[in-house]
């Protein structure tokens, strides 16, 4: 079809820095931008809601797809290592409408996640020196009835939403500045982020094997079976065998958790192998990402049960509640630090939206725009 034929470009030619960002960094990249530490503590709580104790099953399951996505990736952008990677690849396979239609997707996705990851930076930022901004319930501004208001703005929201925007404004201007100086910031976090899971885990496991003391009282010794996917079963009739819903139910909330490992291979024009090294760190990213998820799912569930995840589910901080407990004061504040640096991370990261703007100069000279009505 006439219009929609895009030429195949080298990398290089949108502007962006070539021959940056090297195969580890790209690795950070990949694994910063999934967040780890916010994904979990926001998350895990629903996938032991769904499938109970088989969780680190469900890490495992929903690692393949990911790595099966990962491949294609790497296979893709050896043939054309675009930074708009999906948004670029489906419009030169499906044509624009479809290509149009992945892109913004992405970009959609990512301006509501990042508000969100927004406020969670906001809210741990303070937390980090002791104050609650959830207490501050003082109304500064209200629609509707005093008693009942429709719409309620408290000392604390605006309080976060303040320092939302600063993080943001911050992010923004560290990715500005340049994809070495976004990747060097990336590596630094990560790096908190990471050894602070790994620490973590490694507390946890050690009080419930009783090394460090006396076990938790409602702990339980991790399992073999926690890795059976054939053992999950409906948390609401456990004896009716396994269960397909409650494994559907688990791997799209795992799904969502390894979700950001993508944008390594957003930053292929500004990495020093365009063509295979994007690919081969998206890759080890899901490889990290799932050792990662596994290993911390074991260590939470087994230290305080599963029903302890389940209790704190609805506060999407199961790590934050365990924090305390596990690690003491003030070593917890690590782990609180982590969350931060998480999100802060994920902010920071060239993600596959901004990457698909990049791309849009170039490929909407070539395809033709979607027109509606």
């Amino acid at each position: 079809m006439a219009g929609t034929t895009m030429d195949r470009a080298l990398p290089g030619r949108k502007g962006l820095k070539a021959d940056a960002i090297g195969f580890v960094n790209g690795v950070v990249v990949g694994v910063a931008s999934t967040a780890p530490a916010y994904s979990l503590a926001a998350s895990l709580g629903f996938v032991v809601i769904a499938v109970g104790l088989q969780s680190p099953a469900i890490m495992l399951i929903a690692f393949f797809p990911m790595a099966a996505i990962a491949a294609a990736y790497y296979y893709l952008n050896r043939v054309d290592p675009d930074c708009g990677t999906s948004f670029t690849w489906v419009a030169r396979a499906m044509g624009p409408w479809l290509g149009w239609m992945t892109g913004w997707a992405i970009i959609v996705a990512d301006i509501i996640v990042m508000a969100n990851l927004a406020e969670i930076a906001a809210v741990y930022t303070f937390l980090l020196v002791g104050i609650d901004t959830y207490a501050m319930e003082d109304v500064l501004f209200s629609i509707g009835p005093v008693d009942a208001p429709t719409i309620a703005l408290t000392l604390g929201d605006a309080i976060v939403i303040g320092a939302g925007i600063f993080w943001i404004a911050a992010m923004t201007w560290i990715s500005y500045i340049g994809i070495e100086v976004s990747a060097r910031v990336q590596f630094v976090l990560l790096a908190v982020e990471m050894v602070t899971l790994a620490l973590f885990t490694f507390m946890a496991l050690a009080a419930v094997y009783g090394i460090t003391g006396t076990p938790p009282a409602d702990s339980v010794l991790p399992s073999l079976d926690w890795l059976n996917p054939l053992a999950i079963v409906d948390q609401e009739a456990p004896d009716a065998g396994f269960s397909l819903a409650a494994l559907g139910m688990g791997l799209v909330t795992a799904i969502f958790i390894y979700w950001g490992w993508d944008s390594t291979v957003s930053i292929n024009e500004e990495s020093k192998d365009p063509y295979r090294g994007p690919g081969k760190a998206a890759l080890v990213s899901t490889v990290l990402l799932v050792l990662t998820f596994v290993l911390v799912s074991i260590a939470a569930q087994a230290f305080h049960g599963p029903q302890f995840l389940v209790d704190n589910a609805e506060s999407e901080d199961v790590l934050g509640a365990l924090g305390l407990d596990v690690m003491g004061d003030p070593l917890y504040l690590l782990l609180i630090a982590s969350i931060l640096t998480s999100a802060c991370g994920w902010a920071s990261c060239p993600s596959s939206s901004t990457a698909s703007c990049a791309s849009c100069p170039r490929t909407s000279c070539t395809t033709r725009s979607p027109r509606w009505g």
